[in-house]
C-alpha cells in the first residue's frame, strides 16, 4: 500500500471490496468472494439495523406457544444454485418442504374463492373459463398460434397483449391475479418483462438475468478471437511462403491450445514489434533473425515438451487416484459411491420444490452472517456518494450519526433499487441516466401478520392461500401459514395468516396509520371469509415496503439496456450493479446472480491472488 501514502490514505481503508447494500445479494457475494480468497478485505454497507433486506423473521411467544412470521418472503423455489449454497452451508437439515397437496385459490369479487389445481384436468374444469377458451389457448399454445414477444417493435402491456393474442377471461381470472401476487402490479405492466423476469416463459432478447455468466463467456470468446488473431498475424509474417508454414503448423496449433493463459503472447508480441520495426530494412539483418525467429521456435519447442510431460504426469496421477480406492479399499470405494449417489438423488428430490427453513428464512442470513468479519458490517450506515478516485480506485463517502466517512476500494458493487443508485452514483453518471434510473417505477406494498381463533373463521381445508382478481379490493393476496410450514404456529387453535396489501392499484395504503389499516383488512376479509362472533383479526406485526417491488413500465427493457451499456464504459471499471429490477427478484434469482459475479469479478481481476 506504500503507493497510496503520497495521498495520505490509510492502508486499513482501502478495501479489495465495498459492498453497498447488506440484502441476500451482497451477503451471499461476500460468501463467494470468501470462499475464492479469505484474505479479501472486504466491507458491506447497510443502512439499517440489520443485514437481510427484505428478508425478516420475527418469532412471537403467546400464550406460551411459539409463532414465526415472515414480513418479506415466506419461502422460495430451490434451483442448482441456492441448492448448493444451503448444502455448503450445512443447513439442508433445516429445509422444509412446501406441502404440495394445499391448494391455491382465486378470489372472486362478491362470489368468494374459487380452487386452483396445478394439473391440466382440473384447469379444463375451472369454472371461471369457458371450455371453448380453454381449448383455443390450448390450441395456440401448443401450434404456436401467438405473437411472440420478442418480435414487437416497440413495447406492449400484459392486457394488451393478451387481448390481442388470447382471451380476456385467462387475463382477468389467472394472469391479472398474478401480477398482483407477485409484483403488486397491474395489466398495464410491460408484457416483456413480465413474462421473462416473473413467470420466465421465455428468453428476453433485450436483457438477460444472467448479465455476469454471459459477461464471462463473452470475455472468453474474445480472448479466444483475440488470440487466433494474434498468432495467426505473426505467424503470416513468419511464413510468407506457403511451403514453409507446413513446418509451424503443428508447434502452432499446439500453442493454441496451451496459451489460454496468454503469457506466451506477450514474449511473441515483444519479438514481434521488434522484428517489424527492422523488417524494412533493405539488407538482411542477422541479428534480427536470431532475435525473433529462433526464439520464437524454442519457445514452441520448449513449451511443447513441457506440456507433453505435465499431461503424461497428471494422467498418470488421476489414473492412479481413481484406481486406487477400487484396488486398495473396496469398501471404502462402494460407500464412497453410495455417498454420492445419496447426494445426488437428495438434490434432485429437492431442486424446483417450494421450501422454507425450520427457523424462517432469516436463518440464511445468519449462516452467511457467521462467515463475516463483524468488525467490516456496517450497518445504520448509509452511502452519500461514491465517486472515481485515483489509481483505479473508487471513493465512498459513508453517513452515520451525522458524520461523514471516507473509505476506498479498487471494486465497488451497489445492490439497491434503481432511486438510491442514481443519487449515490450522482457525480458520475450523465443526467439523462441518473433520470432514467429515478423515474423506474415501483410497488410500494404493506406485509400483515395476524391471527384469528379457529372457532371464530371458516377457512377451506387443504387451503393454500389466495391471489384476488379483484381490481378494488386492497388485499392483494394471503397465505395460510399453519397448513404451508406447520412449525411456523405451535398453537392448534390458532390460524396463522400473512397478508398483503396496496401495490400499484392502492398505492396511497403506504401512507395509512395501523388503525386505518386493521379497519380495512377487516372488511375485506369479511368479504372473503365466513368470519363468526363479529371476530376481529389480532394484529402482530405490519411493516411497510416503500418501493419494495420493480414496476415493469412501458419500455422498461430498452432504458434499462442504456443504463447497462452506459456501465459497461471504461470509466466504469471495477465498478459492478446488480440488483432485483436487472437480474430478477426472487431468492434463487438474488443467490444464482451473485454467484455468477463473483465468478466474473475474478475473471477479470487479480483478486485470487
Amino acid at each position: 500500500m506504500s503507493e497510496y501514502k503520497k495521498y495520505n490514505v490509510p492502508s486499513h481503508e482501502i478495501y479489495d471490496v465495498i459492498l453497498i447494500g447488506g440484502g441476500l445479494f451482497n451477503c451471499c457475494l461476500y460468501y463467494y468472494l470468501k470462499l475464492k480468497n479469505s484474505e479479501l478485505s472486504i466491507i458491506i454497507v447497510e443502512k439499517e439495523e440489520n443485514l437481510g433486506g427484505y428478508i425478516k423473521t420475527y418469532t412471537y411467544n403467546i400464550d406460551d406457544k411459539k409463532i414465526l412470521v415472515e414480513l418479506g418472503p415466506n419461502m422460495f423455489k430451490l434451483c442448482n444454485e441456492s441448492y448448493n449454497l444451503i448444502n455448503k452451508l450445512n443447513l439442508l437439515s433445516s429445509v422444509r418442504l412446501l406441502d404440495d397437496t394445499l391448494i391455491r385459490y382465486i378470489y372472486i369479487k362478491n362470489d368468494k374463492l374459487y380452487p386452483l389445481y396445478l394439473n391440466i384436468f382440473s384447469y379444463l374444469s375451472f369454472p371461471l373459463i369457458n371450455i371453448s377458451n380453454k381449448i383455443k389457448l390450448l390450441f395456440k399454445l401448443i401450434f404456436k398460434q401467438y405473437k411472440n414477444l420478442n418480435s414487437y417493435t416497440n413495447d406492449i402491456s400484459v392486457e394488451n397483449y393478451m387481448n390481442d393474442n388470447f382471451d380476456s377471461q385467462h387475463y382477468n381470472f389467472l394472469l391479472l391475479p398474478f401480477i398482483y401476487g407477485s409484483c403488486a402490479g397491474n395489466g398495464k405492466i410491460s408484457a416483456v418483462s413480465f413474462f421473462s423476469r416473473n413467470l420466465k416463459l421465455f428468453h428476453n432478447k433485450v436483457n438477460s438475468l444472467y448479465i455476469w455468466n454471459e459477461k464471462i463467456k463473452s470475455e472468453e470468446k474474445n480472448r479466444n478471437i483475440k488470440c487466433v488473431n494474434n498468432n495467426t498475424f505473426i505467424y503470416q509474417h513468419m511464413n510468407k511462403k506457403k511451403k514453409n508454414f507446413n513446418l509451424f503448423t503443428p508447434c502452432y496449433n499446439f500453442f493454441y491450445i496451451s496459451n489460454k493463459n496468454m503469457k506466451m503472447d506477450v514474449y511473441l508480441n515483444v519479438l514481434y514489434n521488434y522484428y517489424s520495426s527492422n523488417k524494412k530494412t533493405e539488407k538482411k539483418n542477422v541479428f534480427n533473425y536470431i532475435c525473433y525467429r529462433i526464439p520464437i521456435l524454442l519457445l514452441h519447442m520448449k513449451q511443447f515438451s513441457i506440456n507433453i510431460f505435465r499431461h503424461i504426469s497428471i494422467f498418470l496421477k488421476c489414473t492412479y487416484q481413481f484406481f486406487y480406492p477400487f484396488l486398495m479399499l473396496p469398501d471404502l470405494a462402494k460407500w464412497t459411491t453410495s455417498h454420492f449417489d445419496d447426494e445426488k438423488k437428495k438434490k434432485k428430490n429437492l431442486i424446483g420444490k417450494t421450501v422454507t427453513f425450520k427457523n424462517g428464512l432469516y436463518e440464511l442470513i445468519d449462516k452467511l452472517q457467521s462467515h463475516m468479519n463483524k468488525e467490516f458490517i456496517y450497518t445504520n450506515h448509509e452511502v452519500d456518494f461514491i465517486e472515481k478516485a485515483y489509481n483505479n480506485l473508487w471513493m465512498c463517502n459513508i453517513k452515520h450519526e451525522n458524520q461523514n466517512k471516507t473509505i476506498y476500494g479498487k471494486n465497488i458493487v451497489l445492490a439497491v433499487n434503481s432511486k438510491i443508485c442514481s443519487n449515490i452514483m450522482r457525480n458520475i453518471l450523465p443526467v439523462n441516466i441518473r433520470d432514467i434510473l429515478l423515474n423506474f417505477s415501483y410497488s410500494s406494498i404493506i406485509s400483515i401478520s395476524l391471527y384469528f381463533k379457529k372457532s371464530d373463521i371458516n377457512i377451506p381445508k387443504n387451503f393454500f392461500g389466495f391471489l384476488s382478481s379483484d381490481k378494488c379490493a386492497h388485499i392483494l393476496g394471503c397465505f395460510h401459514i399453519n397448513n404451508m410450514f406447520k412449525e411456523r404456529c405451535h398453537d392448534d387453535n390458532k390460524v396463522l395468516l400473512t397478508l398483503y396489501m396496496g401495490g400499484s392499484n392502492h398505492p396511497n395504503d403506504i401512507t395509512l396509520d395501523e388503525y386505518e389499516i386493521k379497519e380495512i383488512i377487516s372488511n375485506d376479509l369479511k368479504n372473503i371469509f365466513d368470519i363468526y362472533n363479529d371476530a376481529q383479526p389480532n394484529i402482530l406485526k405490519i411493516h411497510k415496503w416503500k418501493d419494495a417491488i420493480p414496476f415493469y413500465s412501458y419500455n422498461y427493457e430498452k432504458l434499462l439496456k442504456k443504463v447497462m451499456e452506459e456501465l459497461n464504459k471504461l470509466s466504469y471499471k471495477n465498478l459492478y450493479l446488480d440488483s432485483g429490477w436487472i437480474t430478477g427478484t426472487s431468492i434463487s434469482d438474488r443467490i444464482r446472480s451473485a454467484q455468477d459475479l463473483c465468478e466474473y469479478i475474478f475473471s477479470l481481476t487479480n483478486l485470487a491472488s
